[in-house]
């Protein structure tokens, strides 16, 4: 087990390919520009502030749990360094993994419903607008 709960595993050729396959095709389809539109007024400003409370209150854990692996990862490679020190190449040392990026879309999800809910509307790339099903 190495920090934040990941076990380091061995890939083999087939899933080596796999995951380059999937990288690439990921990188075809970059991430949605997405642009607001506000809606006017001092109900919808008020709307719209709740959305942004809401908005933080749902990314704060997820933040929080990413500082928390972050912090424990850097002990952990510090353990690892200092285990190559000592070691050198006898082996014995396992390099910890790094710590999963924190995933907000759901934050981002809610937002745009509620940023809807107010009266804005959110136009994507191709200028039609976005929905939020």
């Amino acid at each position: 087990m190495t920090a934040c709960g990941f076990k380091r595993r061995l890939l083999t050729g087939a899933s080596i390919q796999l995951v380059l396959l999937v990288v690439g095709l990921a990188g075809c389809a970059g991430p949605e520009k997405k642009d607001y539109v506000q809606p006017q007024g001092a109900e919808a400003e008020q709307c719209l502030q709740f959305c942004q409370r809401e908005r933080f209150v749902c990314r704060t854990p997820i933040q929080r749990r990413d500082e928390d692996c972050q912090y424990r990862y850097r002990i952990v490679y510090a353990q690892f360094l200092r285990c190559l020190e000592i070691r050198g190449n006898r082996g014995g040392c396992v390099r910890p993994g790094n710590c999963p990026v924190p995933n907000y879309s759901g934050c981002s999800e809610g937002y745009d419903q509620c940023f809807i809910g107010c009266g804005g509307r959110i136009v994507g790339e191709d200028d039609d607008d976005y929905r939020v099903d």
